[in-house]
């Protein structure tokens, strides 16, 4: 068998077969570099142009990528990182925070956000971090992390003051003795002090949340009801930045007066009203006193200038019916006896100049008792205790139907001298009272001191009468006898205390505290 040939034709065929080779494929691989390259710069080059920081590690955990925002956080430049193992040589000095996330991320191949971790600059400055771990998988193996992050050291410090500045104004708020509460303009109460408690009867928690009419009655919410109407009536409203008067309802469902301050903020478009409250009752109270008690000194004022006439006019009768005829009739006797002394001698009749001794004497006994009566000599001259005794001895003589029971255990040095001619008076206008309308027929005085402590009390077992039915008529139809004794006993510095019902006798008791010793 002959070996093949080959013919010219296919003799020239071969070398164009060579020609026909597979083209080289680097040139198409150099294109596809080039445009991943590109696409690589592309993306480089946003990244760098964000606020957050971002770094890209390998399998092995090694940093391939830092961008800008990476080095101006933590101040390391990409000579310093790049290369570098994220876990070993990076965050050697945090190994506690930012690893953990880390390395829970690389195990479960799911993303991990951290939130408010700390963390160090290169040079040592402290700030605080949040973001992202994420992780790259093929087929469920670990291919490198893409991490990103935020510098929130800044919110962090704002956050701080702002919980600093709340816990200030929650302890000024909480200390304070006005009731503070702040309400949404919806109604509903968001802030509720403790002094508000006090003053509603209401704890934080039974507030809270609930609308502040179904704290306030209809009848009370009416007087403030257009504040919480729409916020831009409200922000102009009338109560708004004034200190008005109103009423609230206490939590037993007391209506009880209140001054009240509001004042509007807002957050965002919402609008909120803070109140300050004051439990006005005892200002009222106070104020309704003070009222009465001016009115009474008026009316004090006014008996007082209508007593002191009628004690002048009374002096005046006295010495006009009493010392007047005394001295007139004496006036009369030497007259006559000088005019016919000689014949009335002559006649044996000396009647007339041997009465005129017994004329003077009483006038000069009327004389003494008129100033006995503006101030008892024997009160300066022997004390109070002499004088007690000789003012019961007199008026049991006068008022032969009442028995006076002493009760005298104090002596002169015990008590001040400014309270001394108080307790006379006091006495001497128990007394008289006594006879004008207690139809008593036995009275106890009684004067003690103990420890310092001065009392008088003064007892009868006449027909006694109602207090408050006294307290209640009219100022005019209550006579000055009561009311001056206890001008006279709290002006002293003392307590005036009366006790008194029908059928029961009355007792009027004054009490005078140590008066302090002087230095």
């Amino acid at each position: 068998m002959s070996a093949p040939t080959t013919t010219r034709h296919e003799r020239r065929a071969e070398p164009q077969n060579a020609n026909n080779r597979p083209e080289d494929p680097r040139p198409a691989y150099r294109g596809q570099a080039h445009e991943l390259f590109e696409q690589k710069k592309f993306y480089e080059t946003i990244l760098n142009t964000i606020y957050d920081g971002v770094f890209v590690t390998d399998c092995n955990d090694t940093i391939t990528f830092i961008n800008n925002a990476f080095s101006l956080t933590t101040g390391l430049p990409p000579d310093r990182v790049i290369g570098k193992n994220i876990l070993l040589d990076i965050l050697t000095d945090v190994p506690q925070h930012f690893q953990h996330y880390y390395a829970q991320a690389r195990s479960r191949l799911t993303p991990v956000h951290f939130e408010s971790i700390p963390a160090a600059t290169f040079s040592g400055l402290p700030i605080v971090l949040s973001g992202w771990c994420i992780p790259k998988h093929a087929e469920g193996i670990f291919d490198g992390m893409i991490c990103t992050f935020t510098d929130i050291t800044e919110q962090q410090q704002i956050k701080v003051k702002l919980s600093e500045s709340e816990t200030r104004f929650r302890s000024i708020a909480e200390t304070a003795t006005d009731g503070i509460i702040t309400v949404h303009s919806s109604g509903k109460v968001m802030f509720w002090n403790t002094a508000a408690s006090v003053i509603f009867g209401y704890t934080e928690s039974e507030v809270m949340g609930k609308e502040i009419y179904q704290i306030m009655p209809d009848e009370v919410m009416s007087d403030h009801a257009q504040i919480f109407a729409e916020p831009e009536e409200s922000m102009s409203h009338r109560s708004i930045g004034t200190t008005v008067e109103g009423r609230a309802r206490r939590k037993d469902g007391t209506i009880f007066p209140i001054e009240l301050s509001i004042a509007s903020w807002m957050i965002g478009a919402e609008v909120y009203f803070t109140a300050i409250i004051r439990d006005s009752t005892h200002r009222k109270y106070m104020e309704k006193s003070l009222r009465n008690s001016e009115k009474e000194l008026k009316n004090l004022s006014s008996r007082l200038l209508l007593a002191h006439e009628q004690e002048r006019k009374r002096i005046a009768y006295e010495l006009h019916d009493g010392l007047g005829q005394i001295l007139s009739a004496a006036k009369i006797g030497v007259k006559t006896m000088l005019d016919d002394s000689a014949h009335r001698l002559a006649a044996g009749n000396g009647n007339a100049a041997t009465g005129l001794p017994a004329i003077i004497q009483s006038a000069i006994d009327e004389v003494r008792r008129i100033s006995r009566d503006l101030r008892p000599s024997i009160l300066d001259d022997l004390g109070i205790i002499a004088a007690i005794n000789s003012f019961c001895f007199d008026f049991e003589k006068v008022n032969d139907t009442i028995t006076i029971i002493r009760e005298i255990s104090a002596s002169d040095g015990d008590i001040p001298e400014k309270i001394k001619i108080v307790i006379y008076r006091v006495t001497q206008e128990a007394c008289t009272n006594i006879v004008r309308h207690s139809h008593a027929d036995r009275v106890t005085v009684h004067l003690s001191s103990v420890s310092g402590n001065i009392q008088l009390r003064i007892h009868d077992n006449g027909a006694g009468f109602d207090p408050q039915t006294h307290l209640t008529c009219r100022e005019s139809d209550r006579g000055i006898g009561l009311s001056s004794m206890k001008e006279r006993i709290e002006f002293s510095g003392g307590r005036f205390i009366l006790t008194s019902s029908p059928d029961q006798g009355t007792t009027v008791q004054a009490l005078w505290p140590p008066v302090p010793t002087e230095a």
